[in-house]
């Protein structure tokens, strides 16, 4: 589950959190802000903004799902920005609803380097 918009976003967890009661043991969560460099290269090379493309949505939509299956979590809510982006702006947040947190993690690690491929 992907949204564009981080009130929608927020809304869907309580509505999830209620709806798993239970379930979970565990919600993680991480969220991704713009920094004020690039590494290329294993270099730092300074920056003021990050721009990503509104496709990027299109093409990560789907890593819920992928991510539900192959390491059996219960949930994944992903919010994504787009646009121009200005250093310290969110990019992402991603919250995962597992029963351990051990397959929480896995997925979390699997997400977000599936999303780091169209930055």
């Amino acid at each position: 589950m992907i949204f564009k918009n981080y009130e929608e976003y927020k809304k869907k967890i309580s509505e999830i959190k209620e709806k798993l009661k239970g379930k979970y043991g565990c919600i993680l969560t991480l969220s991704g802000y713009v920094r004020e460099y690039n590494l290329k290269e294993g270099k730092k090379i300074p920056t003021t903004k990050l721009v990503i493309d509104k496709k990027v949505i299109d093409k990560i939509k789907h890593l819920s799902n992928i991510a539900k299956e192959k390491y059996g979590v219960l949930e994944v809510i992903i919010f994504h920005n787009y646009g121009e982006l200005k250093v310290g702006e969110q990019i992402t947040e991603i919250t995962i609803f597992s029963a351990h947190r051990y397959e929480a993690m896995d997925a979390l690690n699997f997400i977000i380097n599936e999303i780091k491929k169209y930055h």
